[in-house]
């Protein structure tokens, strides 16, 4: 059983890392095959995280991709 906040995937995991101190938020709301979303502070997408990817790595890969888009938000002019 994997704790509240905390992904089953090590891939999944350590894309959240990356994520924490970038302005992005990630809330567990387990909803069907969701197990959350990552939110971008600054303007408000969401990236739907799920709770059984077929695929791990790409989708790790995928909420990178998600918060390099949304890294222009978090420079200072």
């Amino acid at each position: 059983m994997v704790s509240k906040g905390r992904h089953s995937k090590n891939e999944i995991n350590a894309a959240f890392k990356t994520l924490s101190s970038e302005g992005f938020d990630v809330i567990f709301n387990k909803n069907g095959h969701r197990w959350g979303r990552v939110v971008c502070l600054a303007c408000g997408e969401r990236f739907t995280v799920h709770s059984t990817p077929r695929n791990p790595g790409s989708h790790a890969q995928q909420i990178t991709r998600f918060a390099q888009a949304h890294a222009h938000h978090q420079e200072t002019p």
